[in-house]
């Protein structure tokens, strides 16, 4: 995939969250080649480097990774909580932090010829920033969600994405699949 000549930023972006937005993201990684960069990345590698002591290795991954709403016994919070806090913290001191991160390491796999799937943008002034970079927006719907917005997710309502995918249900994400492959080629993107 082209954008304006070079390769280019796909972002996925939802009003709600377990709409399919990672799902996507690992299906463009697997099946067309990009990379897949994250803003809460280097939050959560520097999370698992300081619960390292305490949980270990393995756990202190699992928690932060896959089990982030449950409580850690030893310390009695959650993962997300102590993420918000550290994110919290951080974005106090300089608020796009993350965000600029995300952006130069985005930049730079462009650089190196490589196409750019970013799934956690969740704030208004991260797509901006990444609109500014000219990324490509795409809006993952999926109509049986129930999910009440978190107060992140909530604030990219109505923001103006390219192109909308609807995951159907979740485990079926044929129609999500095909939706995609359909955007890409329509995109003129060949992965070869």
């Amino acid at each position: 995939m082209k954008i304006n000549g070079k390769p280019g930023i796909v972002c996925i972006i939802a009003d709600k969250q377990n709409m399919g937005k990672s799902t996507l993201a690992n299906y463009l990684v697997e099946k067309h080649r990009f990379v897949r960069v994250s803003i809460a990345d280097p939050l959560k590698k520097s999370l698992i480097t300081i619960l390292r002591p305490v949980l270990g290795e393995r756990r202190a991954q699992r928690f932060v990774w896959e089990a982030k709403d449950e409580v850690i016994p030893e310390l009695r919070v959650t993962a997300r909580e102590l993420l918000v806090g550290g994110g919290n913290g951080y974005c106090g001191v300089c608020p796009d932090i993350f965000l600029r991160v995300a952006m130069s390491q985005s930049r730079a796999y462009n650089e190196s010829g490589l196409n750019v799937v970013v799934d956690d943008v969740r704030k208004t002034y991260e797509a901006h920033g990444f609109s500014t970079d000219g990324a490509f927006f795409i809006r993952v719907v999926r109509p049986a969600n129930d999910v009440e917005p978190s107060p992140f997710e909530g604030q990219l309502k109505g923001y103006p994405a390219h192109d909308m995918l609807i995951d159907s249900e979740p485990g079926d994400h044929t129609l999500m699949h095909h939706l995609a492959d359909t955007l890409m080629k329509g995109l003129d993107y060949d992965p070869d």
